[in-house]
């Protein structure tokens, strides 16, 4: 019964017809930071797996993002340093932390 609970949380969606509830309960399971005091007890994302990829997104996302922003300072030009920050740093660690989620939860995967 708790490997169906913790499939169906690492997987499945479920809608109650109520927007609200929903939502509050989608936040609490995935949101980066919610998600470490929120989540569901039975969620394959353990907490310490949570925390570890909250601490590499912000080391890999922080530092070179602000990089990038100070070495811009023209306002004309602050548009094209946002779409830099959301090609070169923002989409490689959502895609890192995607494998890394994966990665996380793979034990679902494998137990019948």
């Amino acid at each position: 019964a708790r490997q169906s609970i913790q499939r169906d949380l690492a997987f499945n969606y479920h809608w109650s017809g109520n927007f609200c509830q929903d939502y509050l309960f989608f936040v609490a399971n995935w949101h980066p930071l919610l998600g470490l005091f929120c989540m569901h007890p039975a969620h394959p994302w353990t907490r310490k797996s949570r925390f570890s990829i909250l601490l590499i997104s912000c080391a890999l996302t922080m530092l070179p993002a602000a990089n990038i922003q100070s070495r811009i300072d023209n306002h004309t030009l602050h548009s094209v340093s946002a779409g830099f920050i959301f090609v070169f740093v923002t989409l490689p660690v959502m895609l890192l932390e995607l494998l890394l989620y994966q990665l996380s939860v793979a034990k679902v995967f494998t137990q019948g």
